[in-house]
């Protein structure tokens, strides 16, 4: 098929697959070094990304100098991103967060709170900085998984100063909180993205060797996401083992290459917790229960009471609390919201008044967070039907077109050309490729329980796995 590859300026066209490809392949004959630069800062952007606030922060200046820089010669590789539906619908929703600051309660009353909700569409534009090195998705991806594996040796390392009783304590968080250098309710979130990774190569890669490593990473990732504590996470987990399993059995034959991964990391989860619930039934006393158990213990403790007249003071009554308080929110201005960053000053303003008709709990107005500890009911609150929409539009189109599966490129790699003896791909050629979509499910369900897209480091992997799933992207290299 003939390819127009010219570099004259022009409205944007549709590419074929094989046009893309193309593209491609170009840019590494005209900018070898340039690509190389490009992937290596774009590898640390990945990697630092499963690291602590600071470097997070950071992880994509880099990268995003050499973006600029090279695009001076390379746009056109930009130019089937216009096609694009999931770009299509993140620009969207990125333009909506921003145009509702016009009517948020947080601009308004002069307290700039709307910038705890635009503040993290400065990582927006990861899906253009990472595509013109998007042939070497597989490489992202595994640099993603060494931060994060990074981030839960930071939790041995935590772990091993409490068991040890050592003066030196790397990091100070809550008795039952082992979360490494993460907060603990964002070490959960962040490690509930990894699960959908490993979870990726454990039930979709097609060599065993592959699966075996998905599933040693699955149950490795298990045992952390218990360490941090965090209940939210717990649940979250849990929901995603079932939805990777039905995906698994519905997409991949045969069954029985899904089954034994996805039974084993079943039964590991299934044994947490039930060591958890035997450690939680033979310590009546609180004082010496166990850390894990004294946090599920609270946990049904505090759901129990989060509906009396102060079930607000406590931890999770006040997150509960904050859900009635969103949906109230919602009820009262359902299409538009009440903008970004607008959910605590406009709780702030009600009165006891308005909380009896939203019959919302009035005493819990002072204590409310500046967002609802829930990725959908915030923003439900913040940005109304349309916000909604374009969220459960944007995970939701994103994570089928991180299942769409091109063969690897042939164009580089001796292990993947087709010889005269059909040598075979090397094992680990296709064991992540469906570990983003994976990665987005299970922040979705860790998103019940956390606003994904307001704290910094869990919004930063977002968009990143947004960027990595995005649907017109080049055969993978080898």
């Amino acid at each position: 098929m003939p390819t127009n590859l010219s570099h004259s300026l022009h409205a944007p066209r549709r590419h074929s697959p094989e046009q893309v490809d193309a593209l491609f392949a170009r840019q590494r004959l005209q900018d070898a070094t340039g690509v190389q630069i490009h992937l290596a800062l774009a590898l640390g952007a990945c990697f630092f990304a499963g690291w602590s606030t600071t470097f997070t922060e950071w992880a994509a200046g880099p990268v995003l100098i050499c973006f600029l820089v090279r695009m001076t010669g390379q746009h056109s590789i930009l130019e089937p991103l216009a096609f694009d539906r999931v770009l299509r619908l993140l620009l969207a929703w990125g333009a909506w967060v921003g145009l509702s600051v016009l009517w948020s309660q947080g601009r308004r009353d002069g307290s700039h709170a709307w910038l705890n909700d635009v503040q993290s569409l400065r990582f927006l534009p990861m899906a253009l900085i990472l595509w013109p090195v998007m042939d070497r998705r597989n490489w992202l991806i595994v640099a993603l998984l060494a931060g994060i594996a990074c981030g839960q040796f930071s939790q041995i390392i935590h772990l091993a100063a409490i068991i040890s009783h050592s003066t030196w304590q790397p990091y100070h968080r809550m008795p039952g909180r082992v979360s490494g250098w993460w907060d603990p309710v964002v070490g959960g979130d962040v490690l509930c993205a990894g699960l959908g990774l490993w979870l990726g190569a454990a039930i979709f890669a097609s060599a065993a060797g592959a699966r075996w490593v998905g599933t040693i990473g699955s149950l490795a990732t298990l045992g952390c996401i218990a360490l941090t504590g965090t209940r939210g996470a717990w649940i979250g987990a849990a929901l995603l083992l079932l939805i990777a399993g039905g995906i698994g059995l519905w997409r991949v034959r045969p069954r029985g290459r899904v089954l034994w991964p996805w039974a084993i990391s079943m039964l590991a989860a299934g044994m947490i917790a039930s060591a958890g619930g035997y450690l939680l039934l033979q310590s009546k006393d609180a004082a010496n229960r166990p850390d894990i158990a004294a946090r599920l213990h609270q946990g049904i403790e505090e759901v129990r009471g989060a509906f009396g007249p102060d079930g607000y003071r406590s931890d999770t009554g006040l997150r509960i609390a904050m859900w009635r308080w969103g949906l109230g929110a919602f009820r009262t201005h359902p299409l538009l919201g009440v903008g970004a960053g607008g959910f605590q000053p406009w709780v702030q303003s009600q009165t006891s008044e308005t909380a009896a008709a939203l019959d919302v709990p009035a005493g819990a107005i002072p204590h409310v967070h500046s967002h609802a500890h829930s990725w959908f009911i915030h923003t439900g609150a913040t940005l109304g039907i349309i916000g909604i929409v374009l969220l459960v539009a944007l995970t939701s189109c994103a994570i089928v077109g991180g299942f769409l599966h091109r063969p690897l490129s042939a164009a580089r790699g001796a292990a993947a050309a087709l010889t005269a003896n059909q040598q075979r791909a090397p094992w680990w050629h296709d064991a992540f490729l469906a570990g983003p979509a994976l990665g987005l499910i299970g922040l979705a369900c860790a998103g019940l329980f956390d606003s994904i897209t307001i704290n910094q480091q869990t919004a930063y992997i977002f968009y990143l796995l947004v960027a990595l799933c995005l649907p017109s992207r080049p055969r993978e290299d080898a």
